[in-house]
């Protein structure tokens, strides 16, 4: 069973649209405000797309660290 990147994806193609959208008209500080949202967004969701990943994927899932902090993370931590 591979990774279901839907919602991924869809997070790209909707940052995309904003982002055509604020080149569109540049001065709207909603519009701005809006993609800057979309970006954060679709960061947190990379992260977690990727970090399961790798949860799945890794022989030792215990080794994972946190992308923050760099510290190692414990099975709990790891499951929220």
């Amino acid at each position: 069973m591979g990774l279901d990147l839907t919602s991924f994806v869809r997070a790209i193609e909707r940052l995309a649209e904003g982002e055509a959208v604020l080149r569109e008209r540049p001065a709207g500080s909603i519009v701005q405000d809006g993609v800057i949202q979309r970006f954060e967004f679709t960061y947190e969701l990379a992260c977690k797309t990727l970090r399961y990943d790798l949860k799945m994927t890794l022989a030792v899932p215990n080794a994972l660290y946190s992308n923050r902090s760099g510290q190692r993370l414990t099975p709990h931590e790891f499951q929220s």
